[in-house]
């Protein structure tokens, strides 16, 4: 299903001006920048979250996590292995994210929104055109449940 929903969704993807062929890449990669599979159908649903805890298509993980475009769920710190700390994204961050293919980010700022976004990542960020929405985790969530097509989202599970 896989191959065929990413064979319908190449010619929406190669109308667009996007700088690459989809016919060049492999097309069952998740977690690829480039990946031109099905968004609709790989897209988690976030259940639930609590102080320190996040539900995702029904698993729960207890650190800060990382959702691909593509799908994939990460731990932050995999996905970002040099942070400034858990209250802070920073340039180097935000250059990691839009690496890993975040064309539009979504960042849950923690349950009562400690988490700060650095200036330097928030210009790297319009610079590069990517998408920009920080919230509070709760709102985070929701936003993210709601939005369609690919988006990134990175969610503080703590203060």
């Amino acid at each position: 299903m896989l191959v065929a929903a990413a064979s319908v969704k190449r010619k929406e993807h190669e109308s667009a001006a996007h700088g690459h062929s989809c016919e060049s890449l492999d097309q069952t990669v998740p977690g690829s920048p480039m990946f031109c599979g099905n968004w609709a159908t790989m897209k988690p649903h976030i259940d639930s979250t609590a102080f320190g805890r996040i539900s995702i298509d029904g698993r729960t993980y207890d650190r800060d996590v990382v959702v691909l475009a593509s799908g994939e769920i990460v731990s932050r710190w995999e996905a970002l292995p040099n942070p400034a700390g858990s209250h802070r994204v920073t340039e180097a961050d935000a250059r990691r994210l839009v690496e890993l293919g975040a064309g539009s980010l979504i960042i849950g700022t923690g349950q009562s929104g400690v988490l700060r976004l650095d200036p330097e990542a928030k210009a790297y960020l319009d610079q590069q055109g990517c998408g920009l929405t920080l919230a509070r985790t709760p709102e985070a969530i929701a936003l993210y449940n709601q939005t369609d097509g690919p988006l990134t989202a990175l969610f503080h599970l703590t203060c």
